[in-house]
């Protein structure tokens, strides 16, 4: 069994097919229950610096 294709499921694969926002944001909508459709999304450095002194540094894909 020969598969020619990316699995979407992999964070790498995942990260540059949806790196353009349009798309992004198509699926986001097609996919979550939403009163109203997302208008807009704004990129975040992956990277955050806890707000808590004393907490540990975090990595996040998504921020709500």
């Amino acid at each position: 069994m020969n598969l020619n294709y990316l699995d979407p499921k992999i964070d790498l694969v995942f990260q540059r097919v949806f790196a353009r926002a349009d798309l992004l944001k198509d699926f986001l909508n097609a996919v979550l229950p939403l009163d109203a459709p997302i208008e807009s999304l704004a990129y975040l450095p992956a990277e955050q610096a806890p707000q808590v002194p004393g907490m540990r540094f975090s990595i996040v894909d998504v921020k709500y």
